[in-house]
């Protein structure tokens, strides 16, 4: 695969793996975790196939919609958490779309 995937790419792969491991496997500790997937949540249908090829590269990806330490609403406490999850991970990956820019 290039450097970078396609929505097409994404989605031929969603169809051979297995999402709910994925998703589950994402949502353990984060404690442990080299990769933070910055994201927007309007594309969470990708995130699978996303997680999949990271992990595939020998990361253990961090994505904050696992995260049970964050508020249910977004607030200052919220961006401690990411600012330090951020800090031990390896490697910061940003999933970039036409939905990033207006994530915040």
């Amino acid at each position: 695969m290039p450097d970078f995937a396609t929505f097409n790419d994404l989605n031929r792969l969603k169809l051979n793996i297995n999402e709910a491991r994925i998703i589950e496997s994402a949502k353990t500790a984060s404690v442990g975790k080299t990769v933070f997937l910055a994201h927007s949540s309007k594309d969470e249908e990708y995130l699978p196939a996303v997680i999949s090829v990271l992990e595939d590269h020998g990361g253990k990806v961090y994505v904050d919609k696992a995260d049970q330490r964050l508020p249910q609403n977004p607030n200052r406490k919220t961006a401690e958490i990411l600012r330090s999850t951020i800090q031990t991970c390896r490697k910061f990956v940003m999933f970039v779309t036409t939905n990033s820019k207006d994530s915040r």
